[in-house]
């Protein structure tokens, strides 16, 4: 197999390494959750998160050379606008997630076991949103709260 091959291959991998991440990873809080119970989910299940961190990680390095594999077929086929778009957006939504994946694994490594509830559940929250985001869809109805909450 060639190197194209491979990073055709690559949009398999990163499914199986998301899909092995969300299962190592377990059940993660709701948003609507205590910060008691957030602080808990990441110091109790430390090991998985991290875990599961890790293997999106790569999965999304795979994505990234899959998003990449398409955009130079979409070039060699004269769709060089699509194919710019392709890896823009591929690679927005890459980074999105990086980062995502960065803040879980920080509260996971260090944050959730030396800060205060609060200051973890301000960044669940804000990794829940990021998600949200990545995920380009509105946030639920459920979740909304008003500030005089």
């Amino acid at each position: 197999m060639n190197w194209e091959g491979w990073a055709r291959a690559a949009g398999i991998g990163f499914f199986l390494f998301t899909v092995a991440a969300f299962i190592v990873g377990g059940e993660p809080p709701k948003v609507s959750d205590s910060a008691q119970d957030v602080t808990a989910y990441f110091t109790d299940d430390r090991s998985q998160v991290l875990v599961s961190s890790f293997l999106f990680a790569v999965g999304l390095v795979l994505f990234l050379w899959f998003a990449a594999a398409v955009a130079n077929t979409l070039r060699e086929s004269g769709e060089g606008r699509v194919a710019a778009t392709a890896i823009a957006a591929g690679t927005a939504w890459v980074v999105i997630q990086l980062v995502l994946t960065a803040i879980t694994a920080a509260l996971a490594h260090s944050i959730a076991t030396d800060g205060d509830a609060t200051g973890v559940r301000a960044l669940f929250n804000l990794s829940w949103v990021l998600d949200m985001l990545g995920a380009l869809r509105p946030l639920p109805r459920s979740s909304w709260r008003s500030p005089l909450d």
